[in-house]
């Protein structure tokens, strides 16, 4: 077979290729269905009776802000590194971080300044485990939105872009969570909403070297 004939047969079976939107347009969308899904299961779940009073208290309010900045963050992130030659600044990376350790500093600090006695039903297993059950439910949908959108770039860096798509998507989880358990207890903020985040988020950079990798 000639070159000529070889190129022009290659040409022909060659299917046309969609360009992706702009990194920031790809976290917006993902984001969008992301909200969608969370406020949906936050509202079968129903708000805490307590909610209008909670949001009028710092402490609660900088929580949202804190986890949502790190959800939102870390999907612009996670969609930047899903682009070769735009993922070569170590704020990408690091940024989404900075909200996540805020958040358990501040928890760290309500508990110490709000030191008593501990009180073992704050940390019982069964309201626990429904909170931690919770936020693997709210997250779930949200987190397969972001690595099937992942998955259609070219992601190099397969464990940061796991972790950081698993972030959003528990991030944003955590959040809607916030407005549906019925308990501000810093010890019970700490054990069973921003720990199984962080385990959830270790789980995402492991599925990402498997989900991600383009073969």
């Amino acid at each position: 077979m000639k070159t000529d004939d070889l190129i022009k047969r290659l040409s022909d079976e060659l299917e046309p290729v969609r360009r992706l939107d702009s990194p920031s347009r790809r976290a917006l969308k993902a984001l969008a269905a992301a909200l969608l899904c969370v406020g949906s299961g936050v509202a079968i779940a129903g708000p805490r009776p307590d909610l209008t009073a909670c949001a009028t208290r710092p402490a609660f309010l900088t929580e949202i802000l804190l986890i949502l900045f790190a959800a939102v963050s870390a999907a612009v992130s996670a969609f930047i590194l899903s682009v070769p030659g735009l993922e070569k600044g170590r704020w990408t990376r690091w940024l989404p971080a900075l909200p996540v350790a805020a958040w358990g500093a501040l928890l760290l600090l309500r508990l110490k300044k709000d030191f008593a006695p501990l009180d073992l039903d704050t940390l019982s297993a069964a309201p626990g485990l429904h909170c931690a059950r919770a936020l693997l439910i709210f997250c779930f949908l949200p987190g397969l939105v972001m690595f099937a959108m992942l998955r259609r770039a070219a992601p190099l860096k397969l464990g940061w872009s796991g972790s950081l798509a698993a972030l959003s998507a528990v991030g944003l989880a955590a959040a809607g969570l916030q407005f549906c358990c019925l308990s501000s207890d810093p010890a019970h903020l700490l054990c069973w909403h921003f720990t199984p985040m962080l385990g959830l988020v270790a789980v995402g950079a492991l599925l990402g070297q498997w989900l991600l990798r383009r073969t």
